[in-house]
């Protein structure tokens, strides 16, 4: 192989960089939010409605939360999940130290969750995509 059948090789190799690494971020951004919905459903969801003293529910249970939850892939190699509700975020920190107090029963981190869970499954994905781009034939 001369320099230059080298050099093309390379430059094409390169093109497929961010096409491949924009398909494995859309891959883990789905992945992701099916498991916030996953652990939404199971520990918020799953849960019944608490009840006052008459025996009324306390609030009427919408599914906004897990209903809001979507992936946005910002760049090829960076995908974020989001909720845009205004209070994903105080429900995601209630029952934190320091944070509003909620029944204990109600605790759910699931984004926690979600970033001790994809830590392992991200590198080795990132890793699978490098070597699949090196060995593919340009």
């Amino acid at each position: 192989m001369t320099a230059k059948q080298l050099a093309a090789a390379q430059k094409k190799r390169a093109a497929l960089i961010d096409r491949e690494f924009r398909a494995t971020a859309r891959g883990i951004g789905l992945s992701a939010v099916k498991f916030c919905k996953e652990r939404l459903t199971s520990t918020v969801y799953a849960i019944p409605e608490d009840v006052s003293s008459t025996g009324r529910k306390k609030w009427r249970r919408t599914g906004n939360l897990r209903r809001a939850e979507q992936m946005e892939v910002t760049s090829p190699y960076e995908v974020i999940v989001v909720n845009r509700t205004s209070y994903a975020v105080p429900r995601h920190e209630a029952g934190k130290p320091g944070r509003r107090k909620i029944n204990p029963v109600r605790i759910s981190h699931w984004r926690d969750e979600l970033v001790e869970t994809f830590r392992p499954i991200v590198a080795d994905l990132c890793h699978d995509t490098i070597t699949a781009i090196l060995r593919r034939k340009a």
